[in-house]
């Protein structure tokens, strides 16, 4: 080979990381980002005055589902971070998963904020010293993968100390994550 080419990998190598990990981190999302995937009154209201017709419909149509969409890890890095990264999911990929795969946890508040969305990434562990994340907070700018958003109908304003709820469900080909404010009296992490 040529002094600085890349070498051929011989005998079929492979990486076969060794666990898994899903992390949620409730954040404050831009409202332009917001603005992008949900309709609410205000927006429907905007096009109304555009348009001379009624888009409130709108709005009820998207109540019951949350948004869900991916960034590139960068812009996420931007956003405002309400919670710690909280772990939802480890999956030891030595034995098959049993799907669905479901959790529900409780996170701290340590930022201010309005509580508008949760973003999902993920660790492996490729084995007991290197770690490859996606985590946005830590993520070097060329990172090629994107990070899972789910933006909030509901946005509250959230202050330090107080409980969030995580939830995360993955059912192969589709998964769900939310964060809401926890019920007073919910459990600590």
């Amino acid at each position: 080979p040529t002094p600085g080419a890349p070498r051929p990998v011989s005998g079929g190598a492979r990486l076969a990381p060794r666990k898994l990990r899903l992390f949620g981190r409730a954040v404050e999302l831009p409202e332009s980002l917001v603005a992008r995937h949900w309709v609410d009154r205000r927006t429907a209201d905007h096009w109304a005055r555009l348009y001379g017709m009624d888009f409130l419909a709108l709005c009820d149509a998207g109540r019951d589902r949350s948004p869900a969409f991916t960034v590139k890890a960068e812009d996420a890095a931007h956003w405002r971070f309400l919670t710690a990264s909280t772990e939802l999911i480890e999956i030891d990929l030595a034995r098959e998963p049993a799907f669905p795969l479901e959790s529900n946890r409780t996170a701290m508040v340590t930022a201010p904020g309005t509580l508008s969305g949760i973003v999902v990434f993920w660790e492996l562990d490729l084995d007991s010293e290197t770690r490859l994340s996606t985590d946005p907070a830590s993520c070097r700018p060329d990172c090629s993968w994107g990070t899972a958003v789910w933006a909030m109908a509901d946005r509250p304003s959230v202050r330090v100390g107080q409980p969030v709820q995580m939830t995360f469900r993955y059912a192969a080909p589709r998964s769900f994550a939310s964060v809401r404010p926890a019920a007073d009296g919910a459990s600590r992490p």
